[in-house]
């Protein structure tokens, strides 16, 4: 039989476990480590390199010891691009990576660590529930082959969920001993959660609000496992516990997300009904599961983002929320829970009775929801609680069948039950793990990979201090293919370090939303050298290859530009202070 008698692998093995997952998953990136960047079903390099981008800038400003930190080289001069999207500042972990190889190195590290503590951290979690140690190695390897999370590999502010489940494991724990110390360690995990990402502490936040009373319920008096029944502790250290972590999360997550709400607040950023609607769940995205699962269900034609994590891992679940919520109610119900509240918020302005919906009402009691664009990425939330409850009943399952077959002979129809019980065991913890297998590793080769143009060195030496570049072409819309462009000279600023009036980020300042489209026209005239001018640019930096003919010849006859530099490829001007 699957015995879990033994004692759990150490924690050193269990890491090395799990990154060893994590290199499987994305390979084949770790045979081009230094130049490329793991994308997930996005046919654009455009939000990898963004994020590299912001690797980079954390770490930079680290050297600079903070100053300007909200106010990053980019749209310039626009004041706070940084929280224009996520600012991720627990990549300021992967600093020596940045300074010793580079930031592309440094992003591939960052998420090779957020998907092994993914799965760690899920494994210990269901350690916490009760589960056995294999079930909980099963169920941590699970969570780290989450389907969504995969799926967009691309964006890396919301692959570690890891805080996430560290939080609900602190919670369950804070609920048996009641110690200060558990108290403010629930602090501390759920204030990480917010330097991991914004938008996970926003979408955790609301789902903690709606199931955190489920710690309040009783294990029932049966359940065997002492372990887990409440410890007599003085009541006073409830409210004090509880206060604790709530100002240790606030001393930590303060200080990111009141100058983000700040910047927001100055430009007044918010999403369109349309975006938010095309971004929000159906019942059929619910429905279709992805290519790559055992059993197929719906049609990828008729939805846009496959939302369900397996149908045999769904039937786990709700057969576990069943069958274990009287041995662990409190447990069962705080996952049940987060599924349902996520599901349901998940289909944001899709969700209505008659003519009431519920989203805009939610974005005038919560105003930060307002600035939400995927409503639909709730469901990262329903994928990890539903893996989570199969997990839980495998490892219930499997201690089941144990005690009840372990130590009986294998004479007569023990014979047929025993290997039977072993290949269900196999089955039902290859379910968990497999069902749905991850998809294949797409890489986007930056423009680090090769030799630096010679133009990065020169605008390195040649520019003014306090002055900008920018760089020509322009994205031609507002698309992601389109600004991959942009992000790509974003990558080479962070050889230059020159600030740049390109940029892209998850909301546009108005300055630069104006200004694109002109510029992708390729209306370079004397009024428009005058408006670079005001901005601060001292350089055109110009790719020769992809701009209009028109372009270089304006400059090139233009008696308030002069020609700097000139290679095969690229073409300095700079914009004299002369009137034209």
């Amino acid at each position: 039989m699957i015995s879990d008698q033994r004692r759990g692998l150490p924690a050193s093995l269990q890491l090395l476990y799990f990154a060893a997952v994590a290199i499987w998953l994305l390979w084949p990136l770790p045979l081009y480590f230094t130049t490329a960047l793991p994308t997930g079903d996005s046919p654009t390099a455009t939000v990898p390199m963004l994020n590299a981008w912001i690797v980079w800038w954390n770490s930079e400003s680290l050297l600079r010891g903070f100053v300007d930190y909200w106010d990053a080289p980019i749209f310039h001069p626009s004041p706070g691009a940084l929280a224009l999207s996520e600012p991720q500042p627990a990549t300021l972990a992967m600093a020596p990576i940045v300074y010793g190889i580079g930031p592309v190195a440094a992003y591939n590290s960052y998420a090779i660590a957020s998907l092994l503590l993914n799965g760690w951290f899920a494994s210990r979690l269901l350690r916490t529930m009760g589960a056995s140690n294999l079930a909980a190695l099963a169920g941590g390897t699970a969570v780290e082959l989450h389907p969504l999370a995969l799926n967009n590999l691309e964006a890396l502010q919301l692959v570690p969920m890891w805080s996430v489940m560290w939080t609900i494991d602190l919670l369950f724990r804070f609920r048996r001993t009641a110690d200060l110390f558990t108290g403010s360690l629930v602090g501390v995990a759920l204030g990480v959660t917010a330097l991991l990402s914004l938008h996970h502490t926003l979408f955790f936040g609301i789902l903690l609000a709606m199931s955190s009373w489920t710690l309040l319920m009783k294990e029932p008096a049966s359940f065997k496992d002492q372990e887990f029944l409440p410890a007599r502790r003085p009541i006073w250290l409830w409210p004090g516990g509880g206060l604790l972590a709530v100002a240790t999360c606030l001393l930590i997550s303060l200080p990111v997300v009141l100058p983000v709400l700040s910047i927001h607040q100055q430009y007044g950023f918010a999403r369109s009904d349309s975006l938010v609607a095309a971004l929000s769940a159906t019942w059929a995205d619910w429905w279709t599961t992805n290519s790559t699962a055992w059993i197929r269900s719906g049609s990828l034609d008729l939805c846009s983002f496959p939302l369900l994590p397996g149908v045999l891992r769904t039937v786990l679940a709700t057969f576990g929320l069943c069958w274990c919520f009287r041995f662990s109610p409190r447990c069962c119900g705080f996952l049940l829970l987060m599924l349902l509240g996520s599901l349901t918020l998940s289909f944001g302005t899709h969700l209505s009775l008659g003519e009431w919906q519920l989203w805009p009402n939610l974005t005038d009691w919560l105003p930060p929801l307002s600035r939400v664009r995927s409503p639909y990425r709730f469901a990262y939330f329903t994928q990890l609680a539903i893996v989570l409850l199969a997990s839980f009943v495998v490892g219930r399952c499997n201690s089941w069948i144990s005690s009840r077959v372990s130590g009986v002979g294998v004479s007569g129809r023990m014979r047929v039950v025993k290997p039977a019980c072993v290949a269900g065991q196999i089955l039902l913890f290859a379910v968990v793990v497999l069902e749905v297998m991850p998809p294949r590793t797409h890489l986007a080769f930056t423009p680090l990979a090769g030799q630096m143009p010679a133009w990065v060195d020169f605008v390195a030496h040649e520019t003014p201090a306090d002055k900008a570049i920018v760089c020509l072409p322009v994205a031609r819309d507002v698309s992601e293919l389109a600004n991959q462009q942009e992000t790509v000279w974003m990558l080479y600023a962070t050889q230059h370090q020159i600030p740049l009036v390109n940029g892209y980020s998850g909301f546009t300042p108005r300055p630069w939303a104006t200004l694109r489209p002109q510029l992708a026209n390729g209306s370079l005239d004397p009024k428009m050298l005058a408006t670079l001018r005001s901005m601060g640019v001292h350089f055109l930096v110009i790719r020769k290859d992809k701009v209009q003919d028109s372009v270089l010849e304006f400059v090139r006859g233009c008696q308030g530009c002069r020609s700097r530099f000139e290679d095969e490829w690229s073409l300095i001007v700079e914009l004299q202070s002369s009137e034209v």
